[in-house]
C-alpha cells in the first residue's frame, strides 16, 4: 500500500506486515520547534545472516519502523484516521467468511 505526501513522495509497505500506527513528537522544549512523525511498527522479521567468524548462519530479528514527518500535530493525527481507518477495513476483508 502505498501513502501519498504530495510532492512525489511515497512511502510503500505491505499492511498485512503492519503491527501498530502511532503519533510520536521530538518533545522539542520550544513548543514551535516541535516536529511530529506518524510511525509504522511493523511485525517482527527474522532473516538468516552468514556470520564469517562461525561460518554459520545465524537468525536475526529486525523490527522494522517508518516515520515521515510532519510540523504539526493536527495534520499528522489526520493521516494517522486515514490510515486506521484503511487497516481496519484490510482486517475486516481479511478476517470475513469468502
Amino acid at each position: 500500500m502505498e501513502f501519498e505526501l504530495g510532492y512525489d513522495e511515497k512511502v510503500v509497505f505491505n499492511i498485512a506486515e503492519l503491527k501498530c500506527i502511532k503519533v510520536i513528537s521530538d518533545n522539542a522544549k520550544n513548543i514551535n520547534d516541535r516536529h511530529y512523525f506518524l510511525t509504522f511498527e511493523l511485525k517482527t522479521r527474522a532473516e538468516y545472516i552468514y556470520n564469517p567468524g562461525t561460518k554459520q548462519y545465524e537468525k536475526e530479528y529486525f523490527n522494522d519502523v517508518i516515520q515521515v514527518e510532519f510540523d504539526n500535530y493536527e495534520m499528522a493525527q489526520a493521516y494517522k484516521n486515514d490510515w486506521t481507518e484503511n487497516w481496519e477495513h484490510y482486517l475486516e476483508e481479511k478476517n470475513s467468511p469468502q
